[in-house]
């Protein structure tokens, strides 16, 4: 979980660098939506897997299943 902790913080500061950037890539971005978003929703349900008690396969599972959900919402 300190690793997710650590990736979400960077995302925020890589958003904080690019206010106003206009001439922010595509890929960055995404890659700021990957480590904020996506890496919470992983985090929060592998958090729901080892709480539940939820064998390695399950966990690895719900954990991508949470990365995959980022995809479900709009990119603000």
């Amino acid at each position: 979980m300190a690793d997710a902790t650590n990736i979400i913080a960077e995302g925020e500061v890589m958003q904080l660098m690019n206010i106003g950037n206009i001439d922010i890539t595509e890929a960055q971005y995404l890659q700021v939506i990957q480590y904020k978003t996506a890496k919470l929703f992983e985090a929060a349900a592998q958090v729901g897997a080892i709480l539940a008690g939820a064998s390695a396969g399950q966990e690895a599972a719900l954990r991508d299943y949470g990365m995959l959900c980022r995809h479900g919402l709009p990119d603000y």
